[in-house]
């Protein structure tokens, strides 16, 4: 139900009519003294209490997993899900580093992919809505973090085909929040530059092609001018100053290793 955010798809999943899925929903919000979910007539969303209830259920079902192998020791195969979100840049860049040799280790674990913007990794990881995340270090961890570092990711500043030489007369395409932003404003400190804002994107992907169609200067990460289906529309900036890197890793909470598939998988990324 927490995933598909959707009674009829969600009881029919489970072999059992909405009405049915309803009460039982309503009877875990009565015992608990909260509501789970707002419902409407056109959508369902999980409340702040939801989504820490939902927290706990993931984390009660890797204890029993856990309680499981320690009974059965004999049984040796790990089970369970282990929920990944990701950029698609990093799902075929990064990815298949971390989840191909556990995949085959421990064929009988599901791997929920989900993929999004690159700077919503991190809050998508405190909401509990992942359990690893794979993004950009930020410059200051937080403590109930754990982090592995994948690689170094160069940032590039970019501008229209041809406008190498004019880029100083050029408009800002400005990332709209996060690390990319944060680089880009230190990197133009550091050259003497303060141009005019053309426009706030959200997404990599999307300053690539803001640029691409002339709207002004941005930066991006190398791979995703690289693998951009307009990189012949951009150039990339070989001024004696760059942008800082990225450091991609990977992320969970610490507390969310005391579960036995967690920790597994989050040893074999040594």
């Amino acid at each position: 139900m927490a995933k598909e955010l959707h009674f009829s798809k969600t009881a029919k999943r489970h072999y059992m009519s909405a009405p049915t899925l309803s009460r039982v929903v309503q009877r875990m919000e009565e015992e608990l003294d909260a509501s789970l979910f707002e419902r409407d007539n056109r959508k369902v969303k999980l409340t702040p209490e939801g989504k820490l209830f939902l927290d706990y259920a993931h984390e009660v079902l890797q204890s029993w997993q856990g309680l499981q192998r320690q009974l059965h020791p004999e049984q040796n195969n790990l089970t369970g899900e282990i929920r990944i979100f990701c950029s698609v840049t990093a799902s075929y860049n990064f990815l298949p580093k971390v989840i191909t040799e556990f995949r085959h280790q421990h064929p009988a674990v599901d791997f929920h992919i989900t993929t999004g913007a690159a700077s919503d990794a991190l809050p998508i990881l405190e909401r509990g809505d992942a359990d690893v995340v794979i993004a950009a270090t930020p410059p200051k961890l937080d403590s109930h973090l754990s982090h592995k570092p994948l690689g170094e990711v160069p940032l590039k500043i970019i501008v229209p085909k041809g406008q190498k030489h004019q880029w100083r007369s050029l408009p800002l395409v400005m990332p709209d929040f996060g690390l990319a932003q944060t680089h880009l404003n230190d990197w133009l400190k550091r050259v003497g530059h303060n141009p005019g804002i053309y426009s706030t994107v959200s997404g990599h992907e999307a300053l690539v092609s803001m640029v691409a169609l002339g709207c002004g200067l941005s930066i991006a990460p190398e791979i995703i001018i690289e693998q951009s289906p307009v990189r012949d529309k951009v150039d990339m900036l070989d001024t004696l100053v760059q942008p800082e890197s990225f450091v991609v890793g990977i992320f969970c909470k610490k507390r969310q290793l005391k579960s036995p598939l967690l920790d597994a998988f989050w040893k074999n990324n040594q």
